[in-house]
């Protein structure tokens, strides 16, 4: 996704976030093991509860903290002889509630000003006059490149998860446990 479907997609999560992977056994088997393969990594950290999977870069290993950094949610599944990770990749729901608050004042913010300031004009007024209401359409641009360069912050992180995920899938966690 380019332009501003990248950067607005913090809202929902776009095709290229999703990843399934599948595992041996049934979903109580391969949680366990993924929960032992969590336990074992320096790379990431997470939890199991149930069939919800949460998994996260650790804080030591991370370029990026907080509720803007890029968390990995999933659902154990079973399909047959496998069991089926399938989940996606995005920001703290809390770090999209508060890009989407700053967007949405702050557009309100600028419309509200902005019909203000067109109530008071008068045929004499000037470009000074309008000088004070840039800062107030800005906050929406900013709210928006705030969100695409915590992206851009994230984008380490997001790769890390990716292919501690792509090893489960490959690696050790299909073996039977000795």
């Amino acid at each position: 996704m380019n332009g501003s479907g990248a950067v607005l997609s913090f809202l929902w999560t776009p095709g290229k976030r999703r990843l399934t992977i599948r595992l041996q056994g049934n979903d109580r088997e391969a949680g366990e093991r993924v929960q032992e393969a969590l336990a074992a990594s320096g790379e990431v950290r997470g939890r199991i509860a149930g069939r919800g999977v949460k998994i996260e870069r650790h804080p030591a290993s991370a370029q990026l903290r907080g509720v803007f950094a890029p968390v990995f949610y999933g659902l154990l599944a079973d399909d047959g002889d496998h069991c089926r990770l399938a989940g996606h990749i995005q920001l703290h729901p809390v770090g999209r509630l508060y890009i989407g608050a700053w967007i949405l004042l702050g557009t309100l913010l600028a419309l509200a000003l902005l019909v203000a300031a067109a109530l008071r004009a008068t045929p004499d007024s000037g470009a000074r006059e309008a000088l004070p209401l840039v800062f107030p359409v800005l906050l929406p641009f900013l709210g928006l490149a705030f969100a695409s360069w915590q992206r851009r912050r994230g984008r380490a992180d997001e790769r890390a998860m990716r292919a501690w995920l792509d090893s489960l899938e490959k690696g050790h966690l299909d073996r039977a446990p000795d």
